[in-house]
């Protein structure tokens, strides 16, 4: 019959009420990781453009063309002084002439002249050699976000996303990025063209002698002069300061060295870009020396702070040197104070500004030619006047226009921890780029779809770093402006001409645009700082039949075995399983017994397939079982075989009867995946063999002494009424069947296997049914007997096991404690030694934990009652004499006294038991002992001699076990299960209760007293079942005392139990 049975119908429950989704994972659920990274970079000596526009390209001339001219009347004495002092020869005449003014004389004249011409055409240039260095401070923290696959949530060999964003913090904050602009390294020059300057002086003069003669004309009276001896005069000196103009050198070369907290001249100095000196250096060559001569500091340049340079000739004594006349201030656009600007969100940083007057200059051309040794000016001598060129000033200035503009990318390097296919993509899913390796390198904000490998289903470590980097872009240009002021050609001619040819000024005008530096680079940081680290985790479903054992076997007859299998399912992988199931093909593994039907089904936290039969049906489960992580859970099916005959080897042994089970089990994870024990989804390779249960079905394997149940070192003798008894018999000598059946009786059963070394006597009507036997001689038989094998019988078998009579010793027993409990009577005799125990009729003794030794042991009144306590312990009892004859005894105990009692009589006197109940393991290898008059033993009996007469019978201790199932699955327990199905309402905690119930007498003839019923259970229904735990009667118990009648009852075993759940008592009714 198949049962689906209570624990099933709890674990649907559990499943319903309390739904295994703690321990789901959902394809698409993510984690994540964020961390705050703070980028701290300082770029210092930074080229902003490997080719700037520096050299020729940048070279801005400016000139200046002016031109005049003049005349002047002049004294003719000045004239003539002029003249003569610079070596003309005046003749008399002319002084006198000169000195009366040109009259006094007839037919005279006298007209000096004078004329003045200046041009000149002069500028100078301005020009880029080089660029300086920049430095560039970037404070830039952010917050990058991490986000990954779910463990679980993927399988080997699928693709995993991971996305990358990043937050700006602190986005409106304008300075995180700040650059100091290069210097231009510059050079200024003057350029001179032409430069004339011109003047010329003379006279022009006549005298003669003569008269006068007046005469009368229209106007009225006229005059002419008649003139005779004339003398002429007409000479000039012209003074010209014109010549041929050298080619200046530069007037200086400043560069970014010349800035700094300890800057000097020397500085400037070093900023020398040809082998010609610039007018600076020479300048400044010539204040040294005069410097070390006279011990002082004179200077040029001047460092007012580390960032401006002023340049003005010092205030000399009259005795210092000739230097050149300019002045200029340089101020280094390192300094200047930009605006910063974040833009997009902070996604763009920039940098701008103007610096006005980066440089300033105004120059004098004309004491520059001084400075050279060209002459500028001389004197009409004798304080007569001079001529002078006068000034030519230029004044150059620079403006400068920078702007910076920075784009930074969070950049990281994921390393993946193993080697996949990946592609990385955009934020608007836009392809990026794609490899194969493990470490992928992407911007924050892309993102990576990885191949996890097909092979892997353990979790791999990810970690990383990120660092920064971006197009810094740089703009930076000039605009040059100059104005010149000149007073050129400035002439002075004693109190008559005091004149300058050219004095004008011209307005501040933009001479050139020059783009220095226009380059975008790639701009990366140094620093590398950490990625939080996670797990790619990919699913790693397994589930294993981790054992498939036999439990227990049993013989219930009719060549009919009890087998209960466990199955044990485990989830031995990360995620839960679902739609667990598990098959068990029992008509493979039995397909050569005779027969085979599952018995009862059962789990331990599973719902089992109520409809399993292992043959049509081999789902051990039913629809919507679930295994959890590391959970495991037992399937427990009883199957009952009818196994195929044992074959019988030449020697006369048993060939083994051998059944193989195995299980196979699948699940599915919670994304789908399909899994089977002994494969590896991923690697799609079996990963172990099925684990195989073998179990032999054939004839009992005898290797010890304790296999039996029954033995008899010399005999074993059956009689009249022996009934069905359970257990192995064997006998090292001859075994007696003598009218077992009785004249036309039912065969006697002897659930079990039969050895006999020596012969097997069947006498009268002796049927015997059995399973296996094993002779080691032939069978002697009379023809009203038979022997009747389930299994089969092997005659003169070289392979009958026999065991020699044991030898042990008892200890010596010194003791006068003489006991004897008088009629009614009890006692509690705790373990020891002593002379003799004497019970009389009624009496008990209650026998705890421990060793006896009795050196007699008698017992002589009737419905004598031994109590086996083993709560504590196993009792040994050894005895030399031993004398239970007396009628109607019990002889048991608490659970277990069958297997953990145990008496040893070393004497040789028979032992004869009497409509005796005895539970325990009696060992009396030199005696005879005899259960009679239908007497019960639970137990093993090992003696000289043995018998079982008048419809005494036995039970072996496997057989009074209970079969090693579940409660479920308990058949002997048939008759209580219907009763439970009956029962409407569920058992109440009361039912379970510790019970304190007593049954007596035991054995009893008729009344049976049933004391210390629980109150509050009551009215409690009374079960009695037979020795095969069929239901023979019930009745009600209304109080906690309650007596009833068995003389309705055959003579025999029979269990009680009070409640639903009570314990089960045995009673013996005789």
């Amino acid at each position: 019959m198949k049962q689906f049975y209570l624990s099933g119908l709890i674990g649907l429950i559990c499943l319903l009420v309390f739904p295994l989704t703690t321990f789901g994972q959902t394809r698409g659920s993510t984690s994540s990781v964020q961390q705050n990274l703070r980028f701290q970079e300082e770029f210092n000596n930074v080229s902003l453009d490997p080719n700037p526009n520096v050299g020729g390209g940048t070279r801005v001339n400016f000139s200046h063309k002016f031109s005049n001219n003049s005349g002047s009347s002049l004294g003719a004495s000045i004239a003539k002084d002029i003249l003569a002092q610079n070596g003309i020869n005046i003749p008399g005449w002319l002084t006198e002439l000169a000195d009366l003014g040109g009259s006094g004389f007839f037919c005279s004249s006298i007209s000096p002249t004078f004329s003045a011409n200046a041009s000149v055409d002069a500028g100078g240039y301005y020009q880029v050699h080089s660029v300086g260095s920049s430095n560039i401070n970037l404070d830039y923290p952010v917050e990058v976000f991490i986000e990954y696959p779910e463990a679980n949530t993927f399988a080997c060999g699928e693709t995993v996303r991971i996305n990358t964003s990043y937050q700006i913090q602190d986005p409106g904050n304008g300075n995180k990025l700040r650059v100091s602009p290069p210097f231009i390294n510059q050079e200024i020059g003057p350029l001179i063209d032409d430069l004339s300057l011109s003047a010329s002086i003379g006279i022009d003069a006549e005298v003669g002698f003569g008269v006068t003669i007046y005469y009368p004309c229209l106007s009225g009276i006229c005059s002419e002069e008649i003139c005779s001896d004339k003398l002429y005069f007409d000479q000039s000196k012209e003074f010209k300061l014109s010549q041929s103009l050298p080619s200046l050198p530069a007037l200086i070369n400043i560069c970014d060295k010349a800035f700094g907290p300890n800057a000097t001249q020397a500085d400037i100095l070093a900023c020398r870009w040809s082998g010609l000196s610039p007018l600076f250096n020479l300048g400044q060559s010539a204040l040294d020396a005069y410097n070390r001569q006279q011990g002082t500091s004179y200077s040029l340049a001047t460092f007012p702070n580390q960032n401006t340079v002023l340049i003005a000739p010092p205030d000399l004594p009259p005795n210092g040197p000739t230097i050149p006349e300019f002045e200029a201030s340089f101020r280094n656009t390192a300094s200047t104070e930009l605006n910063s600007f974040s833009l997009n969100g902070g996604t763009k940083l920039k940098v701008s500004g103007n610096k006005n007057s980066v440089t300033q200059m105004n120059y004098d051309l004309v004491s520059l030619l001084d400075y050279a040794g060209l002459t500028t000016s001389f004197s009409l001598g004798n304080n007569l006047g001079s001529i002078d060129a006068g000034d030519v000033a230029p004044t150059l200035t620079m403006d400068q226009e920078m702007d910076f503009e920075y784009d930074p990318k969070v950049n990281l390097t994921i390393s993946l921890g193993r080697e996949m296919n990946y592609t990385v993509f955009n934020n608007d899913g836009s392809f990026s780029h794609s490899g194969f390796g493990s470490t992928v390198s992407l911007f924050a904000g892309q993102y990576i779809e990885a191949q996890f490998p097909q092979e892997l289903s353990s979790p791999v470590s990810i970690n990383g770093q990120s660092f920064i980097n971006g197009d810094f872009k740089s703009l930076s240009k000039q605009e040059i402006f100059e104005s010149t002021k000149i007073t050129f050609g400035e002439l002075k001619i004693g109190n008559a001409v005091d004149i300058t040819l050219i004095n004008e000024e011209t307005t501040r005008e933009r001479i050139g645009t020059n783009t220095i530096i226009d380059h975008t680079f790639n701009l990366q940081g140094t620093q590398i700082l950490d990625l939080p680290g996670f797990l790619l985790d990919p699913e790693n479903p397994v589930i294993e039949v981790k054992d498939v054992i036999t439990k227990d076997i049993l013989n219930i007859g009719g060549g009919k075995r009890q087998v209960v299998y466990e199955i044990t399912l485990s989830n031995e992988g990360d995620v839960l399983l679902s739609e667990v199931q598990s098959t068990f093909d029992l008509s493979e593994s039995f397909q050569d017994a005779s027969n085979f039907f599952v018995n009862c089904i059962s789990s331990n936290g599973l719902i089992v397939n109520s409809e399993f039969d292992g043959e049509i049906d081999k789902n051990l489960l039913a629809n919507g079982n679930q295994i959890g992580v590391g959970d495991s859970f037992t399937i427990e099916v009883l199957v009952i075989v009818t196994p195929e005959i044992a074959s019988i080897s030449e020697s006369g042994c048993f060939e083994t009867v051998e059944y193989d089970v195995f299980a196979k089990a699948t699940g599915v994870s919670p994304i789908g995946t399909f899994v089977e024990n002994n494969f590896n989804q991923c690697t799609q390779e079996i990963t172990g063999p099925d684990i195989i249960n073998t179990v032999d079905l054939g004839a009992e394997v005898i290797d010890e002494l304790s296999d039996f149940s029954i033995y008899g070192f010399e005999q074993v003798y059956f009689s009249k009424n022996f009934t069905e008894s359970q257990g192995s018999v064997g006998s090292a000598g001859d075994m007696i069947f003598e009218n077992v059946s009785m004249q036309g009786g039912v065969p006697v059963t002897i659930v079990g296997d039969i050895y006999v070394a020596n012969e097997l006597i069947l006498r009268g009507e002796s049927r015997v049914v059995f399973d296996y036997m094993q002779l080691g001689k032939e069978v002697d038989s009379q023809k009203k007997s038979a022997l009747l094998p389930l299994g089969a019988i092997s005659r003169e078998s070289d392979c009958v096991v026999s065991f020699d009579q044991p030898i042990f010793e008892v200890p010596d027993n010194n003791s006068k404690e003489k006991i004897q409990l008088k009629k009614g009577n009890s006692l509690d005799l705790a373990p020891g030694t002593y002379r003799s125990i004497d019970m009389l009729e009624g009496t008990i003794l209650n026998l705890e934990s421990g060793v006896y030794n009795f050196d007699s042991w008698k017992i002589s009144g009737k419905n004598a009652t031994i109590n086996f306590n083993v709560s504590n312990g196993p009792i040994l009892i050894q005895v030399r004499k031993w004398l239970p004859h007396a009628d109607q005894q019990y002889l048991a105990g608490s659970d277990g006294a069958q297997s953990m009692v145990s008496i040893h009589y070393s004497g040789n006197e028979p032992v004869r038991f009497k409509n005796t109940f005895f539970q325990g393991n009696i060992l009396a290898p030199f005696a005879s002992v005899d259960f009679a008059e239908n007497s019960l033993l639970e137990g093993t009996l090992y003696a000289n001699k043995v018998q079982f007469t008048d419809g005494s019978t036995f039970i072996g201790p496997k057989y009074l076990a209970p079969l090693n199932a579940s409660p479920e699955c308990q058949p002997l327990d048939e008759a209580a299960r219907k009763l439970e199905e009956e029962v409407q309402e569920v058992a109440t905690e009361l039912d379970r209760k510790d019970e304190q119930i007593r049954m007596y007498p035991n054995p009893t003839s008729n009344i049976l007293t049933i004391d210390g019923i629980h109150p509050e259970i009551l009215p409690a229904q009374v079960y009695i079942y037979d020795s095969n735990f069929r239901l023979v009667k019930s009745l009600i118990a209304t109080s906690t005392d309650v007596q009833f009648a068995m003389q309705d009852l055959a003579n025999g075993l029979y269990f009680i139990r009070v409640g639903n759940l009570g314990t089960l008592h045995r009673i013996i009714k005789n």
